[in-house]
């Protein structure tokens, strides 16, 4: 409030942030506001309005179909609300939360994009949001979602604010639906339940990523068709010389996929102080090379003593495993599931 700092940014307003949009009112003494308004300081009156406008794609785990208007409404609301108290916070004044495009991805695309993403380092515990959360030793880590669809809506947010300092309203968008991921789901579901609407009785968790970052979607068929035939008449007989030197270095990437097998632990790595530990498993180390930021696996298998059904884990850490063996600290539960022995 008033009396400190530049008195030529006080202004009168219902809330700080009333002040700051209309700037109507100045109070430089910090007594002259009428009709229950307040003086307020540093509104940064003195400089201009700018819009934010934040395009985000955000991911409701759970649901088969896309929401009908009604759910829509629902979704928007809650959005705006939880959006809006951070949003004050950092001095933005919100305006518009809108709705566009609502496309359902089936299991295979999730996982495809949760690869993406995880080589992108975006699933850790400040992005994702699912539950139930499962607590090991003295960290959190959270499961993956395991559903088999999800809805992707597109949301626009827009909002008004005088810098300095400037603000990325993708970077508060993405951040505040994420970190209260339980929150949002907890708030649609009882919207949902007063409204009469079971759409959000579905939905496992949610997260958020402005589109700019998300990643590209593969599309369902090519996009071109073959010519019908050779683009060009064949030569008759072979060039005396190669059509090019070749280069003198190799390529940084192969041409090809390299593919390899992994020579998992010993029976020594696998124990501790002399004896097995409680499970039996897997453990083995990769590296990318200098040029590849980034290792997928594309297939695990494995033995098991039985022919039902077992639970598997796969675990992951920066680092050897050789200094990390015997407790939880520093690794990451990455994926979980059963499997057919």
């Amino acid at each position: 409030q008033g009396g400190g700092g530049d008195v030529n940014n006080n202004y009168c307003g219902a809330s700080w942030i009333a002040a700051m949009l209309t700037c109507n009112e100045p109070c430089p003494r910090g007594t002259e506001c009428r009709n229950g308004e307040t003086c307020y300081a540093a509104t940064n009156c003195d400089k201009p309005l700018l819009e934010l406008v934040s395009d985000m794609l955000v991911t409701l785990n759970g649901p088969d179909k896309p929401m009908a208007a009604q759910d829509g409404d629902i979704f928007s609301g809650a959005l705006m609300d939880i959006l809006k108290e951070v949003a004050e916070q950092e001095g933005i004044a919100l305006d518009g939360l809108d709705l566009g495009d609502q496309e359902i991805q089936g299991r295979r695309q999730l996982e495809q994009r949760r690869l993406e993403r995880f080589s992108m380092g975006f699933y850790d515990d400040h992005y994702l949001f699912s539950r139930p959360a499962m607590t090991i030793s003295n960290i959190t880590q959270r499961k993956l979602p395991s559903g088999s669809s999800a809805l992707d809506v597109s949301v626009v947010i827009t909002g008004d604010y005088r810098p300095p300092p400037y603000i990325d309203l993708n970077v508060i968008a993405e951040d505040s639906i994420n970190r209260q991921g339980e929150k949002v789901v907890s708030s649609l579901r009882e919207r949902g339940s007063r409204s009469g609407r079971d759409f959000f009785d579905r939905v496992d968790s949610i997260e958020a990523v402005a589109k700019e970052k998300a990643t590209a979607r593969p599309t369902r068929a090519p996009t071109g068709k073959p010519s019908p035939g050779p683009t060009g008449t064949p030569t008759f007989e072979p060039s005396l010389e190669p059509s090019s030197s070749p280069s003198d270095l190799p390529s940084s990437q192969p041409s090809r996929a390299h593919l390899q097998s992994i020579m998992t632990g010993s029976r020594e790595d696998l124990a501790i102080g002399g004896s097995t530990t409680t499970s039996y498993g897997y453990v083995f180390n990769m590296r990318t090379t200098p040029a590849g930021p980034v290792v997928v696996l594309n297939g695990l298998d494995f033995y098991t003593e039985s022919t039902d059904i077992v639970e598997f884990e796969l675990w992951s850490r920066l680092g050897s495993f050789k200094d990390a063996k015997g407790n939880y600290e520093g690794w990451d539960l990455i994926a979980s599931g059963t499997v057919e022995g």
